[in-house]
């Protein structure tokens, strides 16, 4: 009876480690292990995930290749992000639109998980009639950047080539066609501080215009370039006032926007304190991920 019994076990234990290899269960064991153990106070609300680091302006000699993962890789990163509770992803860049198939099947994706918030941070000129028209409905916000109305303010500061208003009004008028929100972030600092930007403002009618300070922290790896753009408080109230009656005006404290964030880059590692990466939430879990981040 001994021998049947160690004999089943082993048919059995067999059979087990079959089911495993054939359907690729073992994918999901961090999935389980998130869902045992985590703690959900620990689970950040936002997720901004950096699927690749490719821009716009990059050419393709670029000495360090860019690593994509795979869409398969990625839709098992997106299901254990859901499992350990995230209720908020941002799909970033890089520029996110470089790739439209892959982030077409990622929205898509997300939509299927029933993530609650699906959103893509992106240059405006990339938003596309095509894109929304087809995906538009799995889109919960599109999100740009503009620190300045005025072009001039822009190219000199290099984040445009003189068509940056029209680029974002057209992305407003597509965003409106496909009932999607669509969201500003401005940072106000020495070179912006004075302007007024209640016309266009009142032109676009953003669901949502975050407003950040630049404040020119210790140890920020922008402080020595921006060091003359810090603004105090004082002055980041001021700006503020002259914009507040805004429905759609959000001063944003940076400490809480940095805590209710985190970034996730394109091999699936969060980053610690040190700036260093966690290990990949594909070898570790969320959790376990989420813990190394205070490192």
């Amino acid at each position: 009876m001994d021998c049947l019994h160690i004999l089943f076990n082993l048919l059995q234990a067999l059979a087990i480690y079959v089911l495993f290899v054939k359907y690729n269960l073992h994918e999901y064991i961090p999935s389980i292990q998130d869902s045992l153990f985590r703690d959900p106070s620990a689970v950040p609300d936002t997720i901004n995930f950096h699927f690749t680091r490719k821009t716009r302006l990059q050419t393709l000699d670029t000495d360090e290749p860019l690593h994509i993962e795979s869409l398969d890789n990625i839709k098992l990163g997106l299901r254990l992000l859901k499992s350990a509770g995230v209720r908020k992803i941002n799909f970033a860049g890089g520029e996110p639109f470089l790739h439209p198939h892959l982030l077409r099947n990622m929205v898509t994706f997300c939509s299927q998980l029933r993530i609650e918030c699906v959103s893509i941070t992106t240059d405006p000129s990339r938003v596309t009639e095509k894109f929304m028209g087809l995906n538009g409905y799995a889109v919960d916000a599109i999100a740009v950047s503009c620190d300045s109305f005025a072009e001039a303010a822009n190219v000199k500061s290099g984040r445009a080539n003189g068509s940056r208003l029209e680029d974002i009004k057209e992305a407003a008028r597509i965003c409106s066609k496909y009932f999607t929100p669509l969201v500003i972030s401005t940072v106000v600092n020495r070179s912006n501080l004075a302007e007024n930007m209640n016309e266009h403002l009142n032109a676009l009618q953003p669901s949502c215009w975050k407003v950040f300070q630049n404040e020119g922290e210790n140890g920020s790896e922008v402080t020595k370039s921006d060091a003359d753009l810090s603004i105090s408080d004082k002055e980041f109230e001021k700006f503020c006032k002259r914009h507040q009656h805004h429905e759609f005006f959000a001063p944003m404290s940076n400490k809480s926007d940095k805590e209710s964030a985190l970034t996730l880059d394109e091999y699936m590692r969060f980053k610690k304190r040190s700036g260093a990466p966690t290990r990949s939430i594909f070898n570790v879990g969320v959790a376990v991920a989420l813990e190394d981040t205070l490192l």
